[in-house]
């Protein structure tokens, strides 16, 4: 594009909003949306097509190749080459070179003649007629794994709202039980639908040189985390996300819980109990053999877990998972591992130096955090909106308020329709 200036029209109100709706980053091709009443005049103010009609004159999808300018009337300034599509009666696409400076030219001459540039987010959700499938495709934009864009898609595809209607109609048919027990399972099913679009938090917590370094890195297929044959090493929470049987998983290597009269490693052993109260599963370490085996004798006292790997002042909270592992196995003999394993069937037993029980460790943290995978096609809230709009009618349903629980329904899946005050 030119560098020249050519001063544009004042901006004027206009029924028209811009959006980026290609990936951000750098790309080979961008696409700006322009939405309105307004938005072909307003793209033809600045674009300059190989033929002579304009796009007002173009048929609705048919694609036109052109120049994007500055809208002088003498044709100076001639920018780069775009492609434009009339989408429909009130939507024009733009696609342009991917590179950020080509896609700000467009939003700036755009928002000097009037345009209202936004997040493509917000416009989508207001724009769009059906709720769910606008926070599908955000959600969708956000997804990490396969898996989780599969579940994702069938909810585009109405798999949510097949469940609602189905609630809706058994209401309707003066079956309130019906409805309440659909509510109840699509519930049940946030917890894992509010992992589809953000990763589950899985901490690794235990004593000082245990080997929860090495086990991260075991976990993700490389070196993530330092690791050192020196108590203390970690000093603060090193994260990083990964994917586990398809699901999406935050791993966090915290530092080693002791209690401890330095302060910089407190401070680290601080942030460690501090993210564990934000896990979806802690994984708690100890090591095999003797250590492990002193280690429980000494604080078989503490309520925290079968076996205790953590200082009595550590507890876990109640509401949060946790799985034993025994680390450093490879130290035990293979007739040990044997009987361990004969009496201890609580315990994973791993060992990070080589391989050993790494994939029953990641087998169980998936166990745990999804225990009941959906099956295609089911459906499966996935936003805190949603979430409130089941939970409001599942009260109503529980204090026999049978209206206001299908009107809630209603509007979690319909923009127009009211929902009830809460």
């Amino acid at each position: 594009m030119s560098d020249s200036a050519t001063a544009a029209p004042p901006a004027t109100e206009c029924d028209a909003t811009a959006v980026v709706v290609s990936p951000s980053g750098r790309g080979a091709v961008a696409v700006v949306v322009v939405d309105g009443t307004d938005a072909a005049r307003l793209v033809d103010a600045c674009f300059r097509p190989a033929a002579a009609r304009g796009l007002a004159a173009r048929a609705v999808g048919r694609i036109v190749f052109g120049r994007w300018t500055t809208g002088d009337a003498a044709g100076e300034n001639i920018g780069e080459e775009v492609v434009v599509c009339r989408k429909s009666d009130t939507q024009v696409e733009v696609h342009c070179h991917g590179g950020a400076a080509a896609v700000a030219r467009i939003l700036d001459d755009l928002a000097k003649r009037g345009v209202n540039v936004a997040d493509w987010r917000k416009w989508r959700t207001q724009s769009a007629a059906d709720p769910v499938e606008a926070e599908a495709d955000i959600a969708l934009a956000a997804a990490t794994t396969e898996r989780a864009a599969r579940v994702l898609l069938d909810q585009r595809h109405g798999a949510l709202r097949r469940a609602v209607d189905k609630a809706i109609e058994a209401l309707d048919d003066g079956a309130p039980d019906c409805a309440a027990a659909i509510v109840a399972r699509l519930l049940d099913r946030y917890r894992i639908g509010r992992h589809l679009a953000a990763p589950w938090r899985v901490v690794l917590a235990g004593p000082p040189n245990v080997g929860k370094s090495s086990l991260i890195n075991r976990l993700l297929g490389y070196e993530r985390a330092i690791v050192f044959d020196q108590p203390g090493t970690t000093r603060d929470v090193v994260s990083a996300t990964t994917a586990l049987d398809g699901w999406a998983i935050e791993l966090s290597d915290t530092a080693g819980l002791r209690e401890s009269s330095d302060a910089l490693e407190q401070a680290g052993v601080d942030r460690a109990r501090a993210q564990i109260e934000r896990a979806d599963l802690v994984v708690l370490v100890d090591v095999d053999g003797e250590t492990g085996d002193r280690r429980q004798e000494q604080h078989s006292e503490n309520p925290l877990s079968p076996v205790s790997c953590l200082p009595p002042s550590c507890t876990l909270p109640p509401s949060i998972p946790a799985l034993q592992v025994l680390n450093k196995s490879d130290l035990r003999s293979g007739d040990e591992l044997r009987a361990a394993a004969s009496t201890e069937r609580d315990l994973l037993h791993t060992s990070a130096k080589t391989g050993q029980g790494i994939a029953e460790l990641a087998a169980a943290i998936v166990a745990r955090l999804v225990a009941e995978p959906p099956s295609p096609g089911e459906a499966v809230p996935f936003t805190g909106r949603q979430t409130q709009c089941l939970e409001r009618a599942a009260c109503a349903l529980r204090e026999q308020r049978l209206h206001d629980a299908s009107a809630g329904l209603r509007g979690m899946i319909d923009r127009q329709w009211p929902a009830p005050s809460p």
